[in-house]
């Protein structure tokens, strides 16, 4: 189990991250928010009309969870299959045993799987 150091490490990073993407995107294309469910960071993309500055939902983008057993952080990303919403790992980064490396791919998303 991460230690609450950690985590709150975690969460200023997660929120840096965030901060740094809704500066650079134009409201139409979403904002970045995420929320913390024990030892996951869930990461999600805020959609917009073109017209209204509200939130017309939110949709999971990404995930970062613990794994105990073996030490380690796995990437997950929302997929769409036959309609519904599912969790996967990431193609090229699922697991890592630092979580600020994973907190890099979710930032850059260079393989455009998490906010595209």
């Amino acid at each position: 189990m991460p230690s609450e150091i950690e985590l709150q490490r975690i969460k200023r990073r997660a929120e840096k991250l965030c901060h740094i993407r809704n500066e650079n995107l134009p409201l139409t294309q979403g904002k970045s928010s995420f929320n913390i469910l024990g030892e996951q960071f869930i990461f999600y993309k805020a959609m917009f009309s073109v017209d209204s500055m509200r939130c017309q939902h939110e949709l999971e983008v990404a995930k970062l969870q613990y794994d105990m057993t073996g030490k380690q952080w796995h990437l997950l990303v929302r997929t769409e299959m036959h309609g519904e919403g599912q969790w996967q790992a990431h193609l090229f980064h699922p697991v890592h045993c630092d979580v600020l490396h994973l907190l890099a791919v979710i930032e850059k998303d260079a393989d455009e799987c998490i906010w595209s």
